[in-house]
């Protein structure tokens, strides 16, 4: 129980401290504003992500190949994120990058493992998951602490389901993704001090 404490203030703390840094780095150089809130959100979420999970494979000894394609992805889609903050992409461009991300995910062996559906039925449900799950997120983002409230709410279900299976995998990144975003919800909740972007 002890090392799931440690993981959850490692990710809760390096949150906010990401989250924090970097809208006051936003804030003094007047990048990725909207209505004068920075857009600091998603990227200190990442990098605490990323932080946390290396300090996951660490701790639990956690398949580093699954985290780090996990991970992988993820950055990735931060990265298109980011491109999409700082000039509008089309919906195509969008779509294509969300598709590249899911893809590469599958390349990696993250899908789901439903019984006979074998190998293309399960790539084909993971990628539309993937990409419908990215757009409904965003779509989510149109009032202070929805998206951020909602995405604590999901981890913190895939957390329960985790721990009913030994999938340590599962738990710790649920963790993990709970954790910086109950940081996030600190500068999200109304008014908001800090924009997803």
């Amino acid at each position: 129980m002890l090392k799931y404490f440690i993981i959850f203030t490692a990710a809760l703390i390096s949150g906010i401290m990401f989250i924090s840094w970097l809208a006051g780095v936003f804030g003094k150089y007047k990048i990725l504003k909207t209505k004068g809130i920075p857009l600091a959100g998603g990227l200190g979420i990442g990098l605490a992500f990323v932080f946390s999970s290396g300090l996951g494979i660490f701790i639990f000894d956690l398949s580093a190949a699954k985290v780090l394609a996990v991970v992988s992805a993820s950055l990735c889609m931060l990265f298109f994120g980011l491109i999409d903050d700082l000039r509008e992409l089309s919906v195509v461009q969008k779509f294509l990058a969300q598709s590249f991300c899911a893809i590469l995910l599958i390349s990696f062996g993250i899908k789901t493992n439903i019984m006979y559906f074998g190998f293309w039925g399960n790539a084909l449900i993971t990628f539309f998951w993937i990409v419908g799950i990215t757009n409904a997120f965003n779509l989510l983002d149109i009032m202070d602490g929805l998206a951020a409230g909602t995405t604590l709410i999901v981890s913190s279900a895939f957390l329960f389901i985790g721990c009913l299976s030994p999938d340590l995998n599962v738990q710790v990144l649920s963790l993990i993704l709970c954790a910086v975003s109950a940081g996030f919800l600190i500068f999200n909740l109304p008014p908001a001090k800090v924009y997803l972007g």
